[in-house]
């Protein structure tokens, strides 16, 4: 998938939506950094 459609997608599904930010931070971004990160540590 390109980076367009990626966008074109997300911009579909959030079109006319609410978008409701709760100020914590995301699981899933923490999660994935947590799991780039821990091999250059390692390493």
């Amino acid at each position: 998938m390109t980076r367009a459609a990626a966008v074109a997608i997300v911009d579909r599904l959030t079109f006319n939506g609410t978008i409701i930010e709760t100020g914590t931070g995301s699981y899933r971004l923490a999660s994935t950094r947590a799991r780039v990160e821990e091999p250059a540590k390692a390493g």
